[in-house]
């Protein structure tokens, strides 16, 4: 869709459909926090993406998640915005900023479970989840999405296949920094 038919489309939004958008964006980057701190963090296991490169840099540093969450998707959304248009970056900028103070505010809590399989399973279902959600809203969780759309345009490659490509190095990554058991279990 064209910029300006995109900028036409962002402003005949009534106040019902921003605020629907809103409450998807909002439910869904909750629901991705909980898989992610309820689950996968806890347990050492990843997920892929800019929050793959953020747990670990939260790891290695020792510094809290929300904030690399958040700054490490920034250059993305600029992206996205010149890339895809106004309104997928506005509802990117406000899903990343709810996934990250949920993110922040779920710290304290602990694994809903400890057994690796289940984390896995569980944690990439809910991440799932609550990532179709704000795709349905117009929005996007990870930076790593906005680029892999932007490629698939002018490549053969599917946005998915892009994503995968992307994935094997940060799950490569978390290997040598989480061991090779977890980024086995970060890739189911």
């Amino acid at each position: 869709m064209p910029a300006a038919e995109q900028a036409k489309r962002h402003r005949r939004s009534t106040k019902w459909q921003l605020v629907r958008r809103l409450l998807l964006l909002t439910i869904g980057a909750v629901i991705f926090a909980i898989g992610l701190k309820g689950f996968l963090v806890p347990n050492s296991i990843i997920d892929g993406g800019i929050v793959g490169i953020s747990i670990i840099g939260s790891k290695l540093t020792d510094s809290t998640l929300a904030l690399w969450l958040f700054f490490l998707n920034i250059p993305f959304i600029f992206f996205g915005y010149k890339q895809i248009g106004k309104t997928f970056a506005l509802s990117t900028l406000y899903a990343i900023s709810i996934m990250a103070i949920a993110t922040k505010l779920l710290e304290g809590i602990g694994p809903m479970t400890q057994v690796d399989l289940l984390a896995t399973v569980f944690g990439g279902l809910i991440l799932g989840i609550g990532v179709g959600i704000v795709i349905r809203a117009s929005g996007s969780l990870d930076g790593t999405e906005i680029l892999a759309v932007s490629f698939s345009r002018s490549t053969p490659f599917s946005v998915g296949e892009i994503v995968m490509f992307f994935n094997v190095f940060i799950l490569g990554a978390a290997g040598f920094v989480f061991g090779w058991d977890r980024a086995m279990y970060s890739l189911i």
